[in-house]
């Protein structure tokens, strides 16, 4: 009867192992378009698929505590009757059976589903993981703030230089982010002349006003967001009556959750950020070292009559 219920408890247990591994795919292989289909579908509990997805920090630390909790159970329990059927020897076969099983069961197979079928699975999953994540969040709380503070600390005992980078190690980042297939060469090249020319205007490395997508506040929702997925822009700048009058950057992020919130609306104006102008005469250097105080990742270049 012991062997039994162990037995139907390591089962029970590597169906969890592939529950918490095929909501960690699916959950964060959803795209702004997955979500977008799966409201216009009626997906069931899509609300707590947007409630997990609101803090995907948290979810990541909820899916991996749950799933190691799970493992390591599965590990010892395994063991325990590996040993207590074939003696000494038990604890290898219990390595050998419980790795094997555990990277088909627990990770592989579960996996693949999940990144082969996101939306089906997020919704499946969701409402199970939210009530886990209620239930842990004591746990899941302390795992999100142990990061943060040991970072705070760290932070503390640096000085300014120490997070600059030198222009080798900048270069070798590059190329690693070109083999994993994180840069292409086109961005590559720019990146490398943007380093080695810092002190040129930005007019040097602009993309022209000719040339410049952007699109008008007059707009119905429905056609900036078909324009925006399907040019595949992550910001886009919005004018009002003529290019030269920019009022906002819009968020390809903001206006899809938007969309997905409230349907269509009669003006994008709300979700716009406010637009960065920097003067043509402005550096490469200056620019950057704006960016990265203002937290910003684009600016509008304009010459001395405001063009």
């Amino acid at each position: 009867m012991a062997l039994s219920s162990d037995i139907g408890i390591l089962i029970l247990l590597f169906l969890l192992s592939g529950f918490f591994s095929s909501a960690e795919a699916a959950l964060l292989s959803l795209t702004d378009l997955h979500l977008h289909k799966m409201k216009s579908d009626n997906y069931p509990f899509f609300g707590s698929v947007l409630k997990l997805l609101e803090n995907p920090r948290r979810l990541l630390i909820t899916i991996v505590t749950g799933n190691e909790a799970v493992n390591i159970s599965i590990s010892i329990l395994a063991a325990a009757l590996f040993i207590s059927l074939f003696g000494a020897k038990g604890q290898w076969i219990s390595i050998v059976v419980t790795s094997v099983v555990l990277f088909l069961a627990g990770e592989a197979i579960p996996k693949t589903f999940g990144v082969t079928y996101p939306m089906r699975i997020s919704s499946a999953v969701a409402p199970f993981l939210l009530i886990i994540s209620r239930l842990g969040y004591p746990v899941v709380a302390a795992l999100e703030k142990t990061p943060a503070l040991l970072l705070n600390r760290l932070d503390k005992s640096r000085t300014k230089d120490s997070d600059v980078l030198m222009e080798d190690e900048f270069k070798n980042l590059i190329d690693a982010g070109i083999r994993e297939g994180v840069v292409d060469e086109s961005q590559k090249e720019l990146i490398k002349t943007i380093f080695e020319s810092g002190d040129r205007p930005v007019t040097d490395i602009m993309i022209p006003r000719v040339d410049m997508f952007c699109l008008s506040s007059d707009m119905k929702t429905s056609d900036i967001v078909h324009q925006v997925v399907h040019g595949r822009y992550e910001r886009v700048p919005v004018y009002r009556e003529d290019r030269d009058d920019i009022i906002g950057i819009l968020f390809a992020r903001d206006l899809l959750n938007d969309a997905l919130r409230s349907g269509e609306s009669s003006s994008v104006e709300k979700l716009l950020a406010r637009p960065y102008f920097v003067p043509e005469e402005k550096t490469i250097n200056g620019l950057l070292h704006d960016f990265r105080e203002k937290s910003t990742q684009i600016a509008i270049v304009v010459d001395e009559y405001g063009g």
